[in-house]
C-alpha cells in the first residue's frame, strides 16, 4: 500500500529538503538541535532524481549514491549558511557496506567495497568497514586520520560525553570516541575488542589485528552463504586486509584467547568493562 500522492524518486530528494528547512528554522531561533537523517538512499529502489542518471559511470547504484553525496552537501552548505556549522558536530556513516556484486565489479571497473573482501550481510569486512566521517570545526581538526576500531554504537557515549549528560545504563557496548575526535586517544586501543555479526547470524570478533569467524560461510550475500564443517576462521588484518589467508588451524592459541573473549562478552552482556 502507497499513500495518495507518494514517489519513491521523491524520498531523498524530499528529505533533504525538510532537513535544510530545520536547520534553518533551529539555527534562527538560537536553541542547539539534534538532527537524525537516514537516508533510505543508496538502497533500493535506486531513482535517481535526471539530474543524476549516468552521472557516475557506475550504474544506477553509482548515480544514486552521487545523488546522497549531493543530498548531504545541501546539508552542510545549510549549516555554513546559518553560522551553526562552528559548534556542530556532524557524523556522516552507514550501516552497512555496499550491495556491490562481483558482476558489477567487472562491468563497470569499480570497486564499491575498496580493498575489503565480501559486501553489505556478509561477515567479511566488505559487510561492516562503512565510512565515519566526522565535521566538527571548533573542535576536530580538519583533515585529520585515525586507525581506532569503532563501531556505531559508540556515538551514542561520545555524545553524552560532547553535551555533558551521564551515559545510560543500558548502553553496554558504548566508547566515548572523543578522545579520537579530539586527537588524544594515542595509539593504545579505546575498544577492547568489536563483535560483528553477518545478516543470517554468522559472528564474528575482532581484537587488535586479529578477526575469528565462527563458521565458514559468508553469512550473507556472498557464495558460500553457508559451509558444513566444523571449525572457524582467523585472519590477520594488518598483514591480510582483505581475508586471504585462514590462519584458523595454525594458531590455536589466538583461537582460544578470541573464543573466550566472544563468549564472555555473551555471557555478560556487554562489552564495556
Amino acid at each position: 500500500p502507497v499513500a495518495e500522492g507518494f514517489r519513491h524518486i521523491d524520498v531523498t530528494p524530499d528529505l533533504t529538503r525538510k532537513a535544510v528547512e530545520y536547520i534553518e528554522r533551529q539555527a534562527a531561533s538560537g536553541q542547539p538541535f539534534f538532527l537524525y537523517l537516514p537516508f533510505p538512499s543508496p538502497h533500493t529502489p535506486w531513482l535517481r532524481i535526471p539530474e543524476f542518471i549516468g552521472e557516475s559511470g557506475a550504474g544506477d547504484y553509482g548515480d544514486f549514491t552521487m545523488q546522497v553525496d549531493w543530498s548531504v552537501g545541501q546539508v552542510l552548505d545549510a549549516l555554513d549558511r546559518t553560522g551553526a556549522a562552528p559548534n556542530t558536530l556532524v557524523v556522516f556513516t552507514s550501516d552497512n557496506g555496499p550491495y556491490w556484486r562481483p558482476e558489477e565489479i567487472r562491468q563497470f571497473g569499480h570497486r564499491a567495497q575498496g580493498p575489503w573482501r565480501g559486501m553489505k550481510a556478509d561477515i567479511y569486512e566488505g559487510g561492516h568497514r562503512v565510512p565515519f566521517i566526522v565535521r566538527w570545526p571548533d573542535r576536530v581538526a580538519p583533515g585529520s586520520l585515525s586507525d581506532q576500531t569503532i563501531t556505531h554504537t559508540d556515538i551514542m557515549a561520545t555524545v553524552a560525553r560532547a553535551v555533558g549528560e551521564p551515559l545510560p545504563e543500558t548502553a553496554v557496548d558504548s566508547y566515548d570516541l572523543t578522545p579520537v575526535l579530539f586527537g588524544r586517544a594515542g595509539a593504545a586501543p579505546l575498544r577492547e575488542a568489536t563483535v560483528h555479526e553477518s545478516a543470517r547470524g554468522v559472528f564474528a570478533v575482532r581484537k587488535g589485528p586479529w578477526k575469528l569467524i565462527e563458521g565458514l560461510g559468508s553469512g550473507g550475500f556472498t557464495e558460500p552463504i553457508f559451509v558444513d564443517g566444523p571449525g572457524g576462521r582467523l585472519y590477520h588484518l594488518g598483514d591480510d586486509p582483505g581475508e586471504t589467508r585462514d590462519l584458523y588451524t595454525e594458531l590455536p592459541d589466538v583461537v582460544r584467547e578470541l573464543t573466550h573473549l566472544l563468549n564472555r562478552y555473551r555471557t555478560e552482556g556487554r562489552s564495556l568493562p
